[in-house]
């Protein structure tokens, strides 16, 4: 029996030691896994918020620093000089009887017939020049012939008058110079007009405001396309036979062709390559023969849907009438030297309306805010926006799919 009752005793006490080994390994254990999930130092970037360092393997690149050269060009279109516009407006009171001009911008020659007037106030001029004439009033006469002039009867009208002895109820009105004629300057179709006065329009106003869809696959802002700006077209002009006109209203307005305008958009970024009074290369684009070396004449900002198109205008002598109106021509800026501190165009990313690349510090990738000052081909200037430091040559493959980016700093440099 206490053989029994002994083996019993050492069977329980070999339970209680296995308990309580078990207990102290499952302690250990517990206190080795709460070591390993300790944050050390080395690695703490790793834990950082996805929206503020980005890990990868991919290429860099360094800023350089130094002048990059470039060739600016643009398609531009040949257009009116409405500074060279005179004014043809009738000296009478009257009513128009016929009338030969039927289009804006239809092409006249000085002397040209443009209508046929009756007023009362020449049929009594031409009346009283008669009656003087036929009782030999000379001194008289030569009043009455004058005041004919004035009213802008032509000394061929009096001398057909005193032949003949008929009074010409339909007094012709003729051009007083040659060149274009036009109403309105300020309007052609819905095109808007620019400060200055010329007709202007976007032939990519729509559907290319620099959106989604004016980016490339490096984040940046494609230039969109600028098209060339509109001449405006031959509209029918808004005076009618049978209507009134009073004494001094502007009846047309012609404008000379002796000298056009070629015209040119150019993109925001390469406006700082153009000077007032520099000079450019103006091409033709259906002959390479035909070419000017001119001076810039005019650098005007023109803004329409969203988009900014800077203006630049040339003067081109057209005597010879060699430049037609609506001609295509192209601009041509050779070696345009810009100096600063330089990356290619897919290290920086654009995000709305400011521009941030990625900086390689401790392994990771930190997004950096840039202001881009300017262009040159494939390189962005940065400025001093980051130093010798290793830069992500394509920042486009660090972004997601959100484009969510957390940077440090705020402020351009």
């Amino acid at each position: 029996m206490k053989r029994i009752l002994r083996d019993r005793i050492a069977i329980l006490l070999s339970a209680f030691a296995l308990l309580f080994s078990g207990c102290n390994r499952n302690n250990k254990g517990k206190h080795e896994a709460m070591s390993h999930d300790v944050v050390h130092d080395s690695i703490s970037h790793l834990v950082e918020a996805t929206d503020e360092v980005v890990v990868a393997n991919i290429e860099t690149i360094r800023p350089q620093a130094g002048s990059r050269f470039e060739s600016v060009t643009a398609q531009g279109v040949i257009n009116y000089n409405e500074d060279n516009l005179s004014s043809l407006s009738s000296r009478v009171s009257g009513r128009i009887e016929r009338l030969y001009v039927k289009f804006n911008y239809q092409k006249v020659s000085r002397g040209q017939k443009i209508m046929e007037i009756y007023s009362p106030d020449l049929v009594n001029a031409q009346q009283e020049l008669l009656f003087l004439h036929r009782n030999n009033e000379p001194e008289l006469a030569a009043l009455a012939r004058k005041k004919l002039l004035l009213l802008g009867v032509s000394e061929q009208q009096i001398n057909a008058l005193l032949k003949t002895g008929k009074v010409d109820y339909a007094i012709a009105v003729y051009s007083t110079s040659s060149g274009y004629i036009t109403e309105n300057t300020a309007q052609a179709g819905n095109a808007a007009m620019p400060a200055g006065g010329t007709v202007l329009s976007s032939s990519s106003a729509t559907g290319s405001s620099g959106g989604m869809g004016g980016m490339g696959e490096t984040g940046l802002s494609e230039p969109a396309s600028q098209g060339v700006p509109v001449v405006p077209g031959t509209t029918p002009v808004a005076l009618r036979e049978g209507e009134y006109v009073s004494k001094g209203q502007t009846l047309f307005k012609v404008i000379n062709a002796d000298q056009v305008r070629a015209e040119f958009y150019v993109r925001p970024d390469q406006i700082e390559s153009f000077k007032r009074g520099g000079s450019v290369s103006v091409e033709s684009a259906d002959s390479k023969d035909k070419h000017a070396e001119v001076a810039v004449n005019m650098i005007q900002p023109y803004y329409s849907s969203t988009v900014s198109y800077p203006l630049v205008r040339v003067v081109l002598p057209n005597s010879d009438k060699r430049w037609r109106v609506g001609e295509l021509v192209q601009l041509n800026l050779k070696e345009v030297r810009k100096d600063g501190t330089w990356l290619p165009r897919s290290a920086v990313q654009q995000l709305g309306a400011g521009s941030v690349l990625f900086v390689k510090k401790n392994g990771v990738f930190k997004p950096v805010k840039v202001k881009v000052l300017s262009s040159a081909g494939n390189w962005i200037n940065v400025g001093n926006a980051v130093a010798d430091e290793e830069v992500a040559l394509h920042a486009g493959f660090l972004m997601d799919g959100e484009s969510f980016i957390q940077v440090d700093n705020q402020s351009d440099k």
